[in-house]
């Protein structure tokens, strides 16, 4: 895994690291964003090619947490209710 980039999205961090060349969302970050409350149901709902977990430093330890690729980006943003 690559470095984390942070970007800003209507006032919410957004973490992104690249794998394989390609970008992967940290999934929590789009759920706030999105105003999507429960991560692990909006995971759930992805394709298995859509999410991975990967290990991250996050607030002073090594968590677990989901990424998402573009498509599963994308299948987050269209169950948004946000307008």
């Amino acid at each position: 895994m690559n470095q984390v980039q942070v970007f800003n999205f209507n006032q919410n961090e957004v973490r992104t690291l690249l794998q394989d060349g390609n970008p992967w969302w940290v999934a929590k970050d789009v759920c706030t964003a999105l105003d999507l409350n429960d991560v692990s149901k909006a995971v759930q709902g992805l394709d298995d090619d859509e999410k991975l977990t990967r290990t991250l430093f996050v607030s002073g330890q090594n968590r677990e947490v989901w990424l998402i690729n573009e498509p599963g980006l994308y299948s987050l943003i269209l169950r948004s209710r946000k307008p």
